[in-house]
C-alpha cells in the first residue's frame, strides 16, 4: 500500500525546519523570505492553529521545549524569540552579535543554548538571561543538549564538533571529525 503525503499550508517561502511538539500534536515550521513567521500546525486536525510573527529575517529553527510550554525560534535577524506554545504571544526576545543559527532547549527547561558566528550563548528561561557565552575559531551551525544536560554539542563549518562541560561550563573541548 503507497501512502500520500498530507499537505498542511502551501508556503509562500521556504521552510527551513519542521519540529513536533513533545506530545506528538503539533508541527512548528520556521518559514524565511517573505513570511517570516512560525507557523503552528494542528496534526490530527491538518490546520494551522497560530503563527509567531515578530522576526524581521528569516527563521533558521524552531524548537519546543521538553515540557511543551514553549517556543523557541532562532533567526536571521540576530535574535532568538521565545513564544507561549498556548496563546502563542511572545514571551522574550533574546539578542545577539549576529544571525542565530540555531537553539537548544535544556532537557529540564531551565536553559537555551544557542549558536550565532563562532559563539556559544546560554541563557536561563526564568528571567531570559545570558549567564554565559563562549567563543570558537570555527564557525558554529548547530548545537543540542545532551539527554541528561550535562553537556552541550555544538557543529561547526570548519568540520569539528565542540563539547560545552555545563556543570563547570569550561572552555570548550575540541574534537576533529573525519573529513
Amino acid at each position: 500500500m503507497r501512502h500520500h503525503p498530507t499537505l498542511f499550508l502551501s508556503h509562500s517561502s521556504l521552510t527551513h525546519m519542521q519540529n513536533w511538539s513533545p506530545d506528538g500534536t503539533r508541527i512548528s515550521c520556521a518559514t524565511s523570505c517573505f513570511d517570516m513567521t512560525v507557523k503552528i500546525m494542528q496534526v490530527n486536525h491538518c490546520h494551522r492553529v497560530g503563527s509567531l510573527i515578530g522576526h524581521d529575517k528569516s527563521i533558521f529553527k524552531s524548537k519546543w521545549s521538553p515540557d511543551g510550554k514553549r517556543i523557541a525560534s532562532a533567526s536571521m535577524d540576530r535574535s532568538i524569540k521565545v513564544w507561549n506554545a498556548n496563546n502563542y504571544l511572545l514571551l522574550a526576545s533574546l539578542g545577539h552579535i549576529g544571525p542565530v543559527l540555531d537553539c537548544s532547549w535544556s532537557p529540564d527547561n531551565n536553559l537555551i543554548a544557542s549558536v550565532s558566528l563562532n559563539l556559544v550563548y546560554i541563557w536561563e528561561t526564568e528571567n531570559y538571561l545570558q549567564i554565559a557565552a563562549f567563543s570558537s575559531h570555527d564557525q558554529l551551525l548547530c548545537c543540542s543538549w545532551s539527554p541528561l544536560g550535562t553537556c552541550i554539542i555544538c557543529g561547526s563549518a570548519e568540520g569539528s564538533i565542540q563539547i560545552l562541560e555545563c556543570q563547570s561550563f569550561l572552555s570548550p573541548r575540541k574534537i576533529n571529525s573525519e573529513k
